[in-house]
């Protein structure tokens, strides 16, 4: 009761993708997943296929983690893709962590950090381009101020700073660029308004 295995065929992401050209065929992504709950310990785990073209695949591993220790929370991903033409291992992968600490009830104080690199020089990863080695470190504080711990509203603050190479001189992260985010999510049930 604490592992699931699912397994999915859909329509890729890269359907339509105008840098590369093609025509507007269909293509999918093959996924299988692995859902892990261990008392301290969660895993979210999958090996995917996706058509970036027609019969072109780009494939990835990722590897999802969660480490409970109390009031800290540890969660560290792993992501390395690969094409048909090349098995890259570090050429080509994202890492992500997040350190929470959950101080009360009601305030979680975050840090966190990401690591992309694509040293590949091919087309086929339409996610992380070729030429890119970014990182970027941040830290924020999540309040939810309803008394009795609910989590249906959140006021969040956080701020990063990124540095490195991003092989899109369009993408949204830059070299020595420092961001600050502001927010409030509200969770609503809207079936439950009815009553």
């Amino acid at each position: 009761k604490n592992d699931k295995i699912l397994a999915q065929i859909c329509e890729s992401p890269f359907r339509k993708h105008t840098l590369l050209n093609e025509e507007d065929e269909a293509t999918y992504a093959y996924n299988l997943m692995w859902y892990g709950s261990h008392d301290w310990f969660q895993a979210i785990y999958s090996v995917n296929m996706m058509e970036y073209a027609p019969g072109k695949f780009i494939s990835y591993i990722a590897l999802g983690n969660k480490f409970n220790f109390g009031k800290v929370a540890l969660e560290l991903d792993i992501m390395n893709r690969a094409t048909d033409e090349h098995a890259y291992f570090g050429k080509n992968l994202s890492v992500m962590g997040e350190l929470c600490w959950h101080t009360t009830r009601q305030l979680n104080l975050l840090g966190k950090m990401t690591y992309d690199v694509n040293k590949t020089h091919s087309i086929a990863d339409l996610c992380v381009a070729s030429g890119t080695e970014i990182s970027r470190v941040g830290a924020g504080v999540e309040f939810f101020p309803l008394k009795d711990g609910a989590k249906d509203i959140r006021l969040h603050a956080a701020a990063c700073y990124t540095f490195g190479n991003n092989g899109n001189p369009a993408g949204v992260l830059m070299d020595k660029q420092t961001m600050f985010e502001v927010g409030v999510t509200w969770r609503m049930n809207l079936l439950s308004l009815k009553k």
